[in-house]
């Protein structure tokens, strides 16, 4: 015994329970209600995001100012009661002993291009199956 009744048409994509609340809101507010509603949530929207854009340029502007006060009148700063005579080098510039490495610490020999395409041709020349035909295709 199949009892036939005809289900409530519903919106495409729109839940039995989305579809209760919006019946709902249609039964309680009026359509002037509603416009009154939305410019209320627009008004209230648009104050947060004058604060928050407000907020956003006064952030800025205190960063900008913090960052072109000298380091020693910052309020902030720990080390603001030990003044600094010369800065602290990085300590990779620095020997065991925290002396100052005056020597380079980086030689580079220069190169002709005929003096690299040599050495990467004895590179190939030594790797496993490297041989001779690939000179010839240059």
């Amino acid at each position: 015994m199949s009892v036939n009744q005809e289900s409530p048409r519903l919106r495409p994509g729109v839940s039995i329970l989305a579809e209760t609340h919006l019946s709902i809101a249609v039964w309680l507010f009026s359509p002037e209600e509603k416009i009154m509603l939305h410019l209320l949530y627009i008004l209230a929207f648009t104050v947060l995001a004058f604060l928050a854009v407000g907020n956003l340029i006064r952030s800025l502007v205190t960063v900008g100012m913090e960052s072109q006060r000298p380091q020693q009148f910052r309020a902030n700063n720990r080390y603001a009661s030990y003044p600094r005579s010369q800065p602290v080098p990085h300590p990779e510039l620095l020997d065991e002993y925290g002396n100052i490495v005056n020597e380079p610490l980086l030689v580079m020999r220069s190169l002709t291009v005929q003096d690299a395409r040599e050495q990467l041709d004895a590179l190939y020349k030594s790797s496993p199956g490297g041989n001779d035909e690939g000179s010839e295709l240059a």
